[in-house]
């Protein structure tokens, strides 16, 4: 299915009044047209179709009818356009117009109207070669789009060569001793005079059958596998953008046709949108390890895929100190082969965060050895947000190959660093659900695109060992010296009920000397043994 529909009638969403006959000896067509299908044109009139919210492009067409007259030495057209509706993106001189014409000139005017002039020779040396001087088809491209995106739905705006004066909606021969001026088909302005036109000097004849063209908006066509609206269902450049969509959430997708990108996911015909069987679906598809659905769909049993109890899917745990970098692992316990496994995990992006020189689109650091050797399979893992990872692993060549995965271990590790300069903490590597995406993340397929099924999830953690600032215990006065007055302090405490001194960050009390959780006459020991006797030292706080 094209996306540029090339419709022949001038009937369609006309509403204006032509006049003018078309002579039988007219010597020239000339019509605003579709750019990209004008070869398969058998009449004069045309329309041009462009997808709401997106641009079209029509051609001003000139043709010549009779042998005689095809030596031309300039142009002169104006074309009317709605503006209300219509905005002019840009104005192209067309790939029929010979190069060596000297001059081509495109402006637009107020209140909708557009200008264009051309001429092979301005007189100056070196003069044209002798070919440039026959036009004959597409002399300038014309690109339009809405004004208000969604406000011309499945409507159209005409485009008319309108004539107010004499010297509009003409073509000179070479010489320029003989003008031709619109015969039929133009909207003549108020005023403008044809008869006295012809009549005001010689060699001016009324030969231009002109035909005006269309601009019209509609919607995309509901055709699933076509995730990236071009009418052809199934094919590479859907996958990949099925790809950013998993990766990248909305932000992969078209802002004004999300829901008709929604409507056309549904790949394999189950009528569940956005789903990772979908996405892999399109692959076997492009591999022909399958054909396209019938479209004729059947309803799942359930909303989404069923919860395999002999699947897991789970984050590591482990310790890193600050500065560090370290890989979590992500691991998979599955006695099949697989085709795709996506998941979204979260953390504490003010404690670590992925490292910044493999993003956006790098591959992740994957364990080939787990894949028999197997080269084709890629992993990608995109920070969508602080806190927040898309990850995809799958095999390009589906089908029968798939990811030959052996049945457990790590499958993929992403680099992490410590950002944190001071303070540690626990971040967890939690797996979570984006409501967009429900049936995407956190699930896998089978290598055949038919088993599609969420593992149990089992979320890990990172422990960020901190930098500790707690004093010495013992050291009440907190000088950072272990002395006499530090021992008459502890005294007070112990017997004397003198208030202990608690640093809200430090996980015991100054006077808890041996850190056994009390303050008493054994951490007075252990000072007086520290102080006098060169005994073991108070416990470190950081410890």
């Amino acid at each position: 299915m094209k996306r540029w529909i090339v419709r022949l009638g001038i009937g369609v969403c006309v509403l204006v009044t032509f006049v003018g006959v078309a002579g039988a000896d007219a010597s020239y067509d000339v019509r605003i047209i579709d750019r990209d299908s004008w070869v398969e044109l058998q009449t004069t009139e045309d329309w041009t179709l462009a997808l709401i919210g997106e641009q079209g492009t029509l051609c001003l067409w000139v043709d010549p009818t009779l042998e005689t007259f095809r030596s031309e030495g300039g142009f002169e057209f104006l074309i009317c356009y709605d503006d209300v509706a219509l905005n002019v993106v840009s104005i192209e001189r067309g790939p029929d117009l010979d190069p060596d014409w000297e001059h081509f000139e495109a402006d637009v005017l107020p209140g909708g109207r557009i200008r264009l002039v051309g001429v092979a020779d301005t007189s100056g040396a070196p003069h044209p070669p002798e070919s440039a001087f026959d036009i004959a088809g597409c002399i300038a491209e014309l690109t339009f789009e809405e004004v208000t995106p969604g406000n011309l739905e499945n409507d159209c705006r005409s485009l008319t060569f309108c004539t107010f004066a004499c010297d509009e909606n003409l073509i000179s021969n070479r010489t320029r001793d003989t003008v031709f001026i619109p015969a039929s088909g133009h909207v003549p302005g108020p005023g403008y005079d044809s008869a006295a036109c012809v009549g005001a000097s010689g060699g001016v004849v009324a030969g231009i059958d002109y035909s005006p063209g269309l601009m019209c908006f509609a919607e995309p066509p509901n055709d699933r596998g076509d995730l990236n609206l071009n009418g052809i269902q199934y094919e590479i450049g859907d996958a990949i953008l099925f790809e950013n969509m998993i990766l990248y959430g909305r932000a992969a997708f078209d802002p004004d046709w999300s829901a008709k990108q929604f409507e056309n996911s549904d790949a394999n015909c189950d009528t569940l949108t956005m789903t990772l069987v979908d996405y892999t679906y399109i692959w076997n598809v492009i591999s022909s390890a399958r054909l396209p659905c019938d479209d004729n769909p059947t309803p799942p049993a359930a909303d989404g895929p069923p919860v395999s109890l002999d699947d897991s899917l789970w984050a590591d745990t482990q310790t890193v100190n600050l500065g560090d970098t370290f890989t979590v692992d992500l691991s998979l316990t599955n006695v099949d082969t697989l085709s795709a496994v996506a998941f979204r995990l979260t953390y504490n992006p003010a404690l670590i965060s992925p490292v910044d020189s493999l993003y956006p689109d790098s591959a992740r650091h994957v364990y080939p050895e787990l894949y028999r050797g197997q080269s084709d399979v890629t992993a990608r893992a995109i920070e969508v947000a602080p806190g927040v990872l898309h990850c995809l692993v799958y095999g390009y060549l589906l089908g029968d190959s798939g990811i030959v995965y052996p049945g457990e271990g790590p499958f993929l590790g992403i680099e992490f660093e410590v950002v944190s300069e001071s303070g540690g903490g626990v971040s967890p590597i939690a797996f979570a659900l984006d409501p967009d995406f429900a049936n995407m993340h956190n699930t896998m397929v089978d290598r055949h695109a038919a088993i599609w099924k969420r593992p149990v999830l089992i979320d890990g953690r990172v422990t960020v060992n901190g930098v500790c600032e707690c004093p010495s215990q013992g050291d009440m006065d907190d000088n950072g010296v272990l002395d006499a007055s530090d021992l008459n302090a502890l005294i007070d405490v112990v017997f004397f009920n003198s208030a202990d001194i608690t640093d809200p960050d430090c996980p015991v009390s100054r006077a808890d000397v041996t850190g056994d959780g009390h303050a008493d006459e054994v951490d007075l020991n252990a000072m007086i043994e520290h102080l006098f006797f060169n005994g073991v030292g108070p416990m470190d706080p950081c410890l």
